[in-house]
């Protein structure tokens, strides 16, 4: 009896397969080389840290979450705004109720 996972073992062993996870794996470790090569192009480890830096983790998060607060009421004021208009239209076919 096969093992219900069989096929799996058969395709990742075939012969494209293992080309195509080489070739992933060398893009992979050429896009990992090239943003090493950019950085020390960049000079960033010889910058010197201001002091007064804010810590860039809760600096994002604090706009993302700005921004999400700010996507959610825009996104009620269009709802609010839609609700109206379906409202109005409905009044303006059926006058007579």
């Amino acid at each position: 009896m096969d093992s219900r996972f069989a096929h799996l073992y058969k395709r990742d062993s075939s012969v494209s397969m293992i080309r195509l996870k080489m070739s992933r794996r060398r893009s992979q470790s050429q896009k990992a080389n090239r943003e090493k090569i950019q950085n020390l192009r960049r000079h960033l480890d010889h910058l010197p840290e201001i002091e007064f830096s804010m810590d860039a983790s809760t600096n994002g998060q604090y706009h993302s979450y700005f921004y999400v607060n700010a996507a959610a009421e825009e996104r009620k004021k269009m709802l609010a705004r839609y609700k109206e208009n379906k409202v109005l239209q409905k009044e303006k076919e059926n006058p007579h109720e």
